[in-house]
This record gives structure tokens, C-alpha cells and sequence, in this order.
């Protein structure tokens, strides 16, 4: 089994997740499809938690920001 990684990790300097990046090549990206996406990789354990993530394709993106509570 091969290790997740994104496709961009953008790390403050002390190493902690700033943004996760994933980049897709699939036309007419809806937002349905973006949700299932992030959902099956947070529900697997497939990225380092940040306070973004983007999920982007060759027309549109989706981006999510962590609230505190």
C-alpha cells in the first residue's frame, strides 16, 4: 500500500499544514463530486489537516477553510 500524498503541501516553517492541494483532471467538476471527494479522503485518513484545502480542476475549484469551535 502506497502512502497518500497531495499534489501541493504547503507547510508553515515550523512543518505544520498550511494547505492541502489536490488537482484533478476532470471536466464539468461539480460540487457534489468535490464534496464526495474530500469526504472519502478525510473519512480514510488520506491528508494532513490544515486550515485549507483546495480541490481544483482544469475549470473550476473548491476551496475549504477549518472553523475552530
Amino acid at each position: 500500500m502506497t502512502a497518500y500524498r497531495p499534489d501541493i503541501l504547503i507547510q508553515s516553517p515550523q512543518g505544520k499544514p498550511i494547505a492541502v492541494v489536490e488537482v484533478k483532471n476532470r471536466q464539468h467538476f461539480s460540487r457534489d463530486i468535490a464534496r464526495e471527494y474530500r469526504r472519502n479522503l478525510l473519512t480514510h485518513g488520506f491528508y494532513p489537516h490544515g486550515p485549507y484545502f483546495l480541490l481544483t480542476s482544469q475549470d473550476k475549484g473548491y476551496l475549504w477553510t477549518e472553523t475552530k469551535e
